[in-house]
């Protein structure tokens, strides 16, 4: 896949092929701000389709995420939003959207549901991350809507469907 690492401006992954890749996009150490990720092909991805660390306005249209083990992991922000994306027609089976260490986001109006045969992964998965706003999320039909590890207290969730899930939300440690 595309692994981008030192100091970036803004980058643009536009029409790219990285099927069947490890990591589709790989950022891992927080280059450039605001990088755009539009129209590439990540499907198969056998870790993640999308690694982003430390970008607070990543742009993310249009994007094939088809049958990659996972969606995106994010990771290292603070501040952020995301909001209109919709990833439940990938067939994502692991999580569909992973955020580790991050805080004071909005995430609203994301489809992280399963679309496939029974329950399967996690719509969205937060470790060591709080403060966090979380409304009208659907990650239905997953093993686990929410699953919290670590220091994620002070989250707040709101108007979100985890209809059809093992567990709506979970929090194994009870840290937070």
């Amino acid at each position: 896949g595309a692994y981008l690492t030192g100091a970036w401006g803004v980058t643009t992954f536009s029409g790219g092929d990285f099927s069947g890749c490890t990591w589709g996009v790989h950022q891992p150490d927080g280059t450039g701000q605001g990088n755009v990720y539009r129209g590439n092909n990540l499907s198969n991805a056998s870790a993640y389709a999308m690694l982003i660390s430390g970008d607070k306005t990543p742009v993310i249209e249009g994007n094939d995420f088809t049958n990659a083990a996972n969606g995106i992991w994010w990771r290292g922000v603070s501040g952020a939003s995301l909001s209109g994306l919709d990833l439940s027609a990938y067939k994502i089976p692991g999580t569909a959207l992973q955020l580790n260490n991050a805080s004071n986001m909005t995430l609203s109006n994301l489809n992280l549901s399963w679309t496939g045969t029974g329950q399967s992964g996690t719509g969205i998965q937060m470790g060591d991350s709080s403060s966090n706003t979380i409304s009208g999320v659907n990650a239905s039909h997953r093993g686990v809507g929410a699953y919290l590890t670590g220091a994620s207290g002070g989250n707040t969730f709101s108007g979100d469907d985890f209809s059809g899930c093992l567990w709506g939300v979970h929090q194994p440690d009870g840290t937070g």
